[in-house]
């Protein structure tokens, strides 16, 4: 069956954000060129600039990769579990994919999105990504089972802080320890603290 534009168009944007991740753990993303990108992705630069306007777009493509990993079949796996077995897994997913997928990356994600901030922008919090997490939150607190004071939206968006709080850490650092191992020490512990996976 032949592919349609779109599903052509999105293979194109994959094999693009896969080239730059891969090219910036090579040499740093400024030294990164499109003409390299293009390359690796074994795309031409026209395709390049169909897609994108700028490497700088294609790093916030990167990122937004993330929402890819919310499958159906992810997601369901999520609904059969209790609510805080179900935040943990969904947190670990974003983790995995910035440590595995993004990498250091990251950093100029950041960097796009703090000179370049403006209405374009999608803001993380409106994101599939965290309106799953909203939902397992408010699930949580339909059943009885949030601890914490705060409603689940203003929960969420402090999980939010807090896993951005995280990565960048990890970047100051230079990526110098293992992200899901200080996930498990610092934010973990504290999911407890905010839902329960038995009514008190």
């Amino acid at each position: 069956m032949a592919r349609t534009q779109y599903q052509r168009s999105q293979e194109t944007q994959r094999k693009l954000i896969d080239a730059v991740i891969q090219l910036a753990r090579e040499k740093s993303y400024e030294a990164v060129t499109v003409k390299e990108i293009c390359a690796a992705a074994g795309v031409s630069t026209g395709s390049f600039y169909h897609q994108f306007g700028s490497k700088d777009d294609l790093v916030l493509a990167t990122y937004q990769k993330v929402d890819w990993l919310l499958t159906e079949s992810f997601l369901q796996s999520c609904r059969d579990l209790p609510p805080a077995q179900a935040l943990d897994r969904l947190l670990r997913r974003y983790v995995a994919f910035v440590r595995d997928d993004v990498g250091l990356v990251l950093a100029q994600y950041y960097r796009v999105r703090l000179n370049h901030f403006g209405p374009a922008f999608q803001h993380d919090a409106d994101r599939p990504y965290f309106r799953e997490m909203r939902r397992i939150l408010r699930e949580a607190a339909d059943q009885g089972l949030l601890l914490s004071p705060l409603d689940p939206v203003p929960l969420a968006e402090l999980l939010i802080c807090l896993i951005r709080g995280l990565f960048v850490d990890w970047l100051i650092q230079s990526g110098r320890y293992d992200l899901m191992e200080r996930y498990e020490v610092q934010i973990l512990p504290l999911l407890g603290t905010m839902v329960s996976d038995k009514v008190q």
